[in-house]
């Protein structure tokens, strides 16, 4: 507690007394906090033990979205004293990739997986797996630094009806003078590969998403389910390109300077 306001001393003998005209309550709980997203979960649960606190706004416990404006929280205390903090979350994520520390094909699932999440991971270009998908969790180590765990491994084995992509894409910009290209999934057709049973595989995910790509070169990796369980993956690049007539006017802008 914080004491403000006029003290006055009062002399009777030997007695001494200390008076206050008026005090205000320090609040306890106050400005920023910082806080990693819950185990398995894009959020976290915010309810901290402020003794003598009451009126929350909004009431606890609370969720706040990982990776956003955060929350701003209302408290009172004591005589009425009005308190505020806000709260943001961090989602923590992977930053390994299943292709790069194993045979396997993450697909879109298994890329910046969430901190105590799990996703299937497919066999490599031209294998099926055996028995399932292979499983991989996001776990965090006593440094608090995230990997992946493989949880359940799988058989990979050379098919002839493994999943098929088509040759790289080559896609130019919307307009001519634009530096992106606004990606669609319809952009190209993922091959009618059959399975062992003669069905067609059915496409589960891409790494790829809609949005707009920068002029580059970026990688696919689809992953599909056959009507036996199997899963198989295969990836192909898109090319952005940028449109002929900019690179050629450009070229004799720099020819005639």
């Amino acid at each position: 507690m914080r004491l403000v306001g006029i003290a006055r001393i009062v002399l009777t003998g030997f007695l001494v007394q200390l008076s206050l005209t008026s005090a205000e309550d320090e609040c306890p709980y106050a400005g920023e906090k910082r806080l990693n997203n819950d185990k398995g979960k894009d959020y976290a649960v915010v309810n901290p033990d402020i003794p003598g606190a009451y009126d929350f706004s909004p009431k606890l416990p609370t969720n706040v979205d990982g990776d956003s404006l955060g929350k701003f929280i209302i408290y009172k205390i004591g005589n009425g004293t009005q308190c505020f903090f806000s709260v943001y979350v961090t989602i923590l994520r992977c930053e390994q990739e299943v292709s790069n520390i194993s045979d396997y094909e993450g697909g879109t699932n298994c890329s910046n997986l969430i901190w105590g999440k799990s996703c299937n991971a497919a066999c490599s270009d031209g294998k099926v797996s055996v028995g399932g998908p292979a499983v991989y969790t996001c776990e965090m180590d006593n440094s608090n630094r995230t990997f992946l765990q493989l949880d359940k491994a799988t058989v990979c084995q050379d098919s002839a009806y493994a999943l098929k992509c088509p040759e790289d894409v080559t896609i130019y910009p919307d307009s001519t003078y634009s530096s992106y290209a606004a990606i669609t999934l319809d952009k190209w057709t993922i091959p009618t590969s059959l399975d062992s049973n003669g069905n067609p595989w059915t496409v589960e995910s891409q790494t790829a998403v809609e949005k707009n790509y920068e002029i580059g070169r970026y990688t696919n990796i689809v992953t599909a389910t056959s009507s036996t369980g199997e899963i198989s993956s295969c990836k192909f690049d898109f090319i952005i390109k940028r449109n002929v007539l900019l690179s050629n006017t450009k070229l004799l802008n720099e020819r005639y300077k």
